[in-house]
């Protein structure tokens, strides 16, 4: 995988190793990150809110369990919306973003942020009956080519472990067509 990410970066017809720029680099890390499992998350995801008589209550369901026994103590999470419509997650701490920041690296803490996009692509709101949106990400980059749909915007300053870094928001689509809008204390003033 590696070796195509690289092989996309050099000139046609060359035998010489490329030139990289930060940026290049950090979207090859990214592609050779996100890449290999991305389709088989998506299609995994899927699957799960298919086959789920509440895709809304199965995908919280999942979210809450990822929470309690994937992340642990590495992670900072908190709720303010919990609802039968509408499920808000405020992320405070992510032990990723610490550890590439405590290594000089925290410009890569997209490239972690960008492996959940497979499983929010999998939401179809029309076949699933609700949406998921990242109104923020710890992130602190303002570029997000290979990611639109994730905005990246800081709510706080990275040094600060009490106040909201990342927002997402899950909500059952409305029986009308009016748009539901995320506002959770984190969220960034529209």
């Amino acid at each position: 995988m590696f070796a195509d990410v690289a092989d996309q970066a050099r000139p046609a017809g060359s035998s010489t190793k490329p030139q990289l720029g930060r940026d290049d680099i950090i979207d090859a890390i990214e592609a050779a990150f996100t890449r290999p499992l991305g389709p088989a998350l998506r299609e995994g995801t899927r699957a799960m809110l298919d086959a789920a008589p509440d895709p809304y209550r199965a995908m919280v369901a999942l979210t809450k369990s990822r929470e309690r026994d994937a992340f642990s103590t590495g992670f900072t999470f908190r709720g303010p919306v919990d609802d039968d419509q509408r499920y808000h997650l405020d992320v405070h701490r992510c032990f990723y973003h610490d550890v590439l920041a405590a290594n000089s690296a925290a410009e890569l803490t997209r490239v972690m942020c960008a492996f959940d996009k497979a499983w929010i692509e999998a939401i179809d709101p029309a076949r699933h009956g609700f949406r998921f949106d990242r109104v923020t990400t710890i992130d602190a980059s303002e570029r997000n080519v290979s990611n639109p749909g994730l905005f990246h915007t800081v709510t706080a300053s990275s040094t600060s472990s009490d106040t909201c870094r990342s927002t997402g928001a899950a909500w059952r689509s409305p029986a009308s067509s009016g748009a539901y809008s995320v506002r959770t204390p984190c969220s960034p003033a529209s």
